[in-house]
């Protein structure tokens, strides 16, 4: 379990949770052991996962993933009220970021809350990979968009919700990127010299329904 996965788990309260994109883009827990569903249902036996990639989903039901379903985040629906919902490495890939907080707060429990992370533009390792493949600024092709603290509080600030903490994180992980792995052994013998919005490659944010 790496610092994000502990600091997402951390952050959360059950035992109602809902784990929106929770098929991953590996979906063998076996393998992948920054597979953050496996670590969440571990502590919350009651999360319940839904996902867009059919596949995948398929995959980790015939794996004995049951409570995993197909699901579109901007239109999931569901009587159940949630204590927690976690959208790690999300809000970036889907069509309409305003739309799936909306759909998302009508998900929750009175006091619940939503933990989010989402890519740190500013890091290091994403300036580095933009300007090198400008006009292509992010490594993964399905993102519609990049946030920061000040535009992601502005936007759930729009829809009903208030910023509750943010934190800046390091997720290095294993990849076939000689470049990458360089950068990420770096960080881990050098990144103490390094200022924390530069080294640190993604963000968390706790987000409550905004009281009156």
């Amino acid at each position: 379990m790496n610092k994000r996965i502990e600091c997402i788990v951390a952050n959360v309260k059950g035992p109602r949770v809902l784990d929106v994109g929770a098929a991953s883009a590996d979906p063998d827990p076996k393998k992948n052991k920054f597979w953050l569903h496996q670590h969440i249902h571990k502590a919350f036996p009651d999360t319940i996962g839904i996902d867009l990639n059919a596949e995948n989903v398929k995959k980790l039901q015939a794996l004995g993933w049951n409570n995993i379903v197909e699901g579109n985040a901007e239109t999931y629906e569901t009587d159940v009220l949630f204590d927690t919902i976690v959208a790690g490495e999300l809000i970036e890939h889907v069509t309409s970021p305003a739309n799936f907080l909306e759909n998302m707060v009508k998900k929750l429990s009175s006091d619940g809350r939503i933990v989010i992370t989402t890519p740190n533009p500013f890091a290091f390792i994403n300036v580095g990979y933009a300007i090198r493949h400008y006009p292509q600024t992010c490594s993964h092709w399905e993102h519609t968009v990049w946030f920061c603290p000040t535009t992601i509080s502005q936007l759930v600030e729009r829809v009903g919700l208030q910023m509750v903490s943010v934190e800046l994180l390091e997720d290095y992980r294993t990849s076939p990127s000689k470049i990458y792995m360089l950068f990420s052994w770096f960080i881990k013998l050098f990144g103490w010299m390094v200022p924390k919005v530069l080294r640190c490659n993604c963000f968390i944010c706790v987000l409550e329904i905004k009281k009156d």
